[in-house]
């Protein structure tokens, strides 16, 4: 088993990550560091579950016959490691996965393709954020299994650290980036925070020292900006941008 790193021995790949240029590099280093640790496949998975219209992206080293296989099923929207990792927050073992949920007859078929390409064994850090982004970070490899375990166990804090800074890395680099949205006005930013906590149009109104009709405006502009459909829609929206913290 590869020797566990020092804090400084992470620091320096974080460093190396966040001179990173390109999404490439980025991926090449983290896999490359994973394939030292003694994991021969790793995959990062960007998803973004409130937009199911929006495509998942996938990096991987898994071979390409099975990327292409397991997009063009649609597996992503069956496979149980999203749907757990949406629920953690700490790496995690894929043998975990069966004590939370029922395993599927899809999930069962996703496994059994998997191993034919030698992923037998794998574990994954959940990434949340920012904003509406959700990420997996999975080694994997066809070790057997108490020796899979043992050697995620020895170095998963690593693994935990490094994939983070890949993520923040990859989300500076904009592979993350949503639809843009319009910035608000001072003023429509304090009309959207106190929508936030609460009051009606009338409260506001008293609150600002304006008409109805001028909140009623305000709040026409700022459904515009943000796409949404009325106030509880529009301050959600505002919230999971960082526009307000109510």
């Amino acid at each position: 088993m590869t020797t566990r790193s020092t804090l400084d021995d992470i620091d320096r790949y974080l460093n190396q990550l966040n001179s990173c240029h390109d999404v490439d590099s980025v991926i090449n280093l983290l896999c490359n560091r994973m394939n030292e640790i003694g994991f021969e496949k790793a995959a990062y998975w960007l998803r973004w579950p409130t937009i199911p219209e929006k495509p998942h992206i996938i990096l991987t080293t898994y071979p390409e016959a099975y990327v292409n296989h397991y997009q063009s099923n649609n597996f992503g929207a069956h496979d149980m490691v999203g749907r757990f990792a949406t629920n953690a927050n700490l790496p995690f073992s894929w043998q975990t996965i069966g004590q939370r949920y029922p395993i599927t007859r899809q999930q069962k078929i996703i496994f059994h393709d998997s191993r034919s390409v030698g992923i037998k064994e794998g574990a994954s850090v959940p990434i949340h954020g920012p904003n509406l982004t959700k990420a997996t970070f999975s080694v994997a490899g066809d070790l057997p299994a108490v020796e899979f375990q043992q050697l995620f166990n020895f170095h998963r804090h690593e693994i935990h650290l490094l994939a983070t800074g890949a993520h923040e890395r990859l989300m500076i680099l904009g592979l993350g980036n949503l639809d843009p949205i319009k910035p608000l006005t001072s003023r429509e930013t304090e009309v959207i925070l106190w929508i936030s906590r609460g009051l009606t149009y009338g409260q506001l109104g008293e609150r600002l020292g304006i008409q109805d009709d001028t909140v009623k405006k305000h709040m026409q502009s700022i459904f515009e900006k943000l796409g949404a459909t009325n106030g509880p829609h529009a301050a959600a929206i505002a919230i999971i941008h960082g526009l307000i913290v109510p």
